[in-house]
């Protein structure tokens, strides 16, 4: 009879990331509770995943990964590597892609069972019936291969009560997790990212969180999220915070409680903390008590300066909210990060250049566009009937030219190519100087370089071969970080 004690979890990134993903911490923090052994394969960024070495090493009885449409190509190579170290092993993968595409991700060989939706109680019931010898059918939230043929359960209800939750895993990650890194654009901090809820009760139609959370908002408490601060603070020494929350600002009155918590605990003396928010959620009441509570930069996903975009891509805002909310963050001295897509359905030229004036005229801290693309799970994947073998993975997150013409078929891909650069180039450049000139910043870089000067020249030699002034800050800072262990 199987008995499954050890557990090996891994997140794949597309990109240099310290963000803790927070789905697979969770799941540590759930599994080690009920008395298994986990650990957390994380290589440093730019490392190659040596999982070889790592099944060797710690010998799991099942592994878990994560990831994204981005990463499903790569996690899926890893998955055979495994396989090929030790058929024996099963693959359990989670994430927003295969809990939009459960069957067709199956189909791979490599895959044993998918998790559809949250897997902090999927993979522990999963776990429990191998164990016990139980019918996987039972087993709510899960999809698996039986007999060459693929399985689909029930699908498991939606944690209702977030504070049973423990606190996530954070003690099975690397310490660089926690180190200087920018979760304040301009401001190296230690730093790690945390939630205070899940869900998201809009329904964009190129955002794929409600297959993974449905359209309900469930919250955790304004005292326990005070108290994970406070922990971080304690415990990781943690000067920043990045909430995760995909709008923190859903529920005003609870988000103005969390403020004053953390006033009353003094806890914004300490702690410097970034949300996300929507224009139509941005209140002088509630961005008074976040400033007031630490709260120094915003980010908000604009997405489009013409108002017929963000009706057809069902936004829930106008372009007078965004204009009103960039000017109360202004009021209150908060630094913003402003997001935007380019290449949407039916979207003209004269759209994106009312996207390029929206831009100008709101004139962010940081500004970025994106080009827009049919993620698996969202309602532009959907209407454009889009076939699981159509799309190469490897390319979502980047945009690839052949992922273009999918979307919109007015501007050819080549030119959105180039729209997208001239935009980017026209706004990042100057916030990525904005940003480089702050004090703190030129002032924390003297300090580093005095201490590590091999660091200089590694940095001016990639921002020479990048042609790219920001790499002389990233260079240096990932470089600081990585060699003092």
């Amino acid at each position: 009879m199987p008995n499954i004690q050890k557990i090996l979890l891994m997140q794949i990134h597309y990109t240099h990331n310290r963000c803790i993903p927070l789905s697979i911490a969770y799941i540590a923090a759930v599994l080690e509770k009920e008395g298994y052994s986990v650990e957390v394969y994380d290589p440093l960024p730019y490392e190659e995943y040596d999982i070889e070495r790592k099944i060797v090493d710690f010998k799991p009885d099942i592994v878990g990964i994560s990831c994204m449409s981005a990463t499903f190509n790569k996690a899926l190579g890893i998955a055979k590597r495994i396989k090929h170290a030790n058929k024996n092993i099963p693959i359990v993968f989670g994430g927003i892609h295969v809990t939009a595409l459960p069957k067709e991700s199956l189909s791979n060989i490599a895959i044993d069972y998918v998790i559809i939706g949250e897997g902090e109680y999927t993979f522990l019931d999963l776990i429990k019936a191998v164990n016990n010898n139980e019918p996987l059918s039972k087993v709510k939230g899960l999809a698996y291969k039986k007999d060459n043929d693929v399985f689909v359960n029930e699908p498991r209800p939606l944690i209702q009560n977030l504070d049973e939750l423990p606190l996530p895993a954070r003690h099975l990650f690397p310490r660089w997790y926690f180190m200087r890194w920018m979760v304040m654009r301009g401001q190296w901090l230690n730093g790690t990212n945390m939630m205070s809820s899940r869900g998201c009760v809009y329904d964009c139609s190129y955002c794929a969180s409600k297959v993974m959370f449905g359209r309900q908002v469930r919250f955790i408490s304004p005292l326990k999220v005070v108290d994970e601060i406070e922990h971080l603070a304690k415990d990781y020494k943690i000067k920043a915070i990045a909430f995760s929350d995909d709008t923190f600002s859903l529920n005003e009155a609870r988000a103005i409680e969390i403020c004053s918590e953390i006033i009353r605990r003094k806890l914004n003396k300490k702690i410097k903390f970034r949300v996300q928010l929507r224009a139509n959620t941005a209140s002088d009441s509630l961005l008074k008590n976040l400033k007031e509570a630490g709260c120094i930069q915003v980010d908000i996903g604009v997405e489009s300066g013409s108002q017929r975009i963000l009706n057809l891509l069902n936004k829930a805002i106008t372009v007078r909210q965004v204009r009103n909310a960039f000017s109360l963050f202004k009021k209150y001295n908060l630094n913003t990060c402003a997001t935007f897509m380019i290449g949407n359905p039916t979207e003209t030229t004269e759209e994106i250049e009312l996207t390029r004036k929206l831009a100008k005229e709101i004139n962010a801290d940081y500004t970025q566009f994106f080009i827009t693309t049919p993620y698996p799970g969202t309602k532009l994947y959907n209407d454009l009937s889009l076939n699981f073998n159509d799309l190469n993975f490897n390319l979502l997150h980047h945009g690839g030219v052949e992922l273009k013409s999918y979307v919109n078929s007015k501007i050819p891909a080549e030119q959105l190519t180039r729209l997208q650069q001239e935009l980017n180039n026209e706004f990042l450049k100057k916030s990525g100087l904005k940003m480089m000139l702050k004090p703190l910043l030129i002032y924390d870089t003297i300090l580093l370089a005095l201490q590590q000067p091999s660091l200089v020249k590694d940095a001016i030699v990639k921002a020479y071969k990048t042609k790219k002034i920001v790499e002389l800050y990233r260079t240096f800072y990932e470089g600081h970080n990585f060699r003092r262990f």
